[in-house]
């Protein structure tokens, strides 16, 4: 059994694998969409109060 198609790539200074770049690629995914929601959250809030 090897550990080239592991899901959880060990940190040993390679280049970006590809899983790495999933994984960056989510995590904007989830930066815009919590930034988002932030900003919807705040629009509400702003509505009830005025």
């Amino acid at each position: 059994m090897t550990t080239e198609d592991s899901t959880v790539p060990e940190m040993h200074g390679s280049h970006p694998s590809k899983t790495e770049a999933v994984f960056l690629a989510l995590l904007e995914d989830i930066r815009r969409s919590a930034a988002l929601t932030k900003d919807q959250i705040f629009n509400c809030w702003r509505l009830e109060i005025v």
